[in-house]
């Protein structure tokens, strides 16, 4: 798993409350589960691009390490690798697997599905600079 890589630090975080026995590597991408629970947990299992996003992972949460809550960027520039249709520089990006993203619309975004917007074009695969804007 490749997670994010910070390249502009971030001045805006959230904290959200997680499972004690997840582990959450700094810089995994997280979303939010069901509405109103906000239990942040990594994308692995995001199937939809209309999920709310969490934020990214500013420190590394040990599983089964007694705690409960931890913080996530939601700005700053970040290298994220892009999975699948390629993106335009200001493209509108979403979470699309398992620490990757994808394009993203204004319904994503109004589903608070909003990752950011690509700095530069993508192609799958590969490592891009992101504005992150949760």
């Amino acid at each position: 798993m490749t997670v994010a890589v910070c390249i502009e630090a971030p001045t805006r975080f959230a904290r959200y409350t997680v499972y004690n026995g997840a582990a959450i590597p700094k810089g995994t991408l997280c979303i939010l589960s069901a509405a109103g629970v906000n239990f942040a947990h990594p994308s692995i299992s995001i199937t939809t691009q209309s999920t709310p996003v969490a934020g990214i992972a500013y420190s590394e949460k040990v599983a089964a390490d007694g705690s409960t809550e931890l913080g996530f960027a939601l700005d700053g520039t970040w290298d994220i690798v892009c999975n699948g249709v390629c993106t335009s520089a200001g493209q509108l990006v979403t979470i699309s697997g398992a620490d990757t993203f994808g394009n993203g619309d204004s319904v994503n975004a109004a589903l608070g599905a909003k990752l950011g917007y690509a700095l530069e074009p993508a192609t799958h695969g590969t490592a891009t600079r992101v504005r992150v804007d949760v």
